[in-house]
């Protein structure tokens, strides 16, 4: 009896364990010609709409353009994709039962492998961090603007990513920095007219980092985890 016991709960967690699906999807090619897109989740479903297979596989997987290796046209090729979201299940499984639905209905097959590309180490200055830890809180965000990254109750790592994407490039927390930070960091890119306001000052991203936050972005190789498409259809199978 132990051993049956046993045995069923290995089994119950195993299914337990089994990727998330939507209850219910729906996939359509988007021809429109559109350039923008609109994703939103509400009421239980969530909507793409107008998405590249491009976007929608860095949506499924968390990975950024340059670390997605496939064919030119997964910028091309766009899809609608209404989703239902199973009862119980939290907003956060959306990549997993993405990632299930671009494999069922679009015959994904993938494999990762380490690549090095061009990036970035994030580093203290020579004088020192600017910037102190701040005490934890039950909130977290940010905000990522056009001149302006604001960040609250962020990690370095955090912090780093979303450098990534704003360069495009891996970045690698270096810092050595521990804790929760909340800051806003302004810059104005080289070339751009003056801001007319005053608020922003002239400063390119990296003079930047430096200047307020005593942090500096180091050139480096930096080795990724890379998605390498093998397969994927244009066309889905039925709804």
């Amino acid at each position: 009896m132990i051993r049956l016991a046993a045995f069923a709960a290995l089994l119950a967690g195993a299914i337990h364990a089994q990727p998330a699906e939507f209850a219910a999807a729906s996939v359509k090619p988007n021809a429109s010609g559109e350039r923008r897109s609109i994703t939103s989740t509400s009421r239980g479903k969530t909507r793409m709409n107008n998405e590249t297979l491009r976007a929608l596989i860095q949506t499924a997987f968390d990975v950024r353009d340059y670390s997605l290796i496939g064919p030119s046209w997964l910028d091309s090729e766009r899809f609608d994709i209404v989703g239902k979201i199973p009862a119980g299940v939290s907003r956060a499984q959306i990549p997993a039962m993405l990632q299930a639905l671009l494999k069922n209905r679009l015959g994904l097959v993938f494999h990762w492998e380490p690549r090095e590309f061009s990036g970035f180490a994030l580093v203290t200055a020579a004088k020192g961090a600017k910037i102190k830890p701040v005490e934890p809180t039950d909130k977290s965000s940010y905000l990522i603007g056009d001149r302006m990254i604001q960040v609250r109750q962020q990690t370095m790592e955090q912090f780093a990513r979303l450098l990534e994407r704003m360069l495009d490039r891996p970045v690698q927390d270096l810092t050595g920095m521990p804790g929760l930070f909340d800051f806003t960091l302004l810059w104005w890119p080289d070339g751009a007219p003056a801001d007319p306001s005053g608020d922003v000052p002239p400063l390119s991203l990296l003079t930047a980092l430096q200047d307020q936050f005593g942090l500096q972005l180091r050139a480096q190789k930096v080795t990724v985890r890379t998605l390498v498409v093998d397969h994927i259809e244009r066309v889905p199978s039925a709804n």
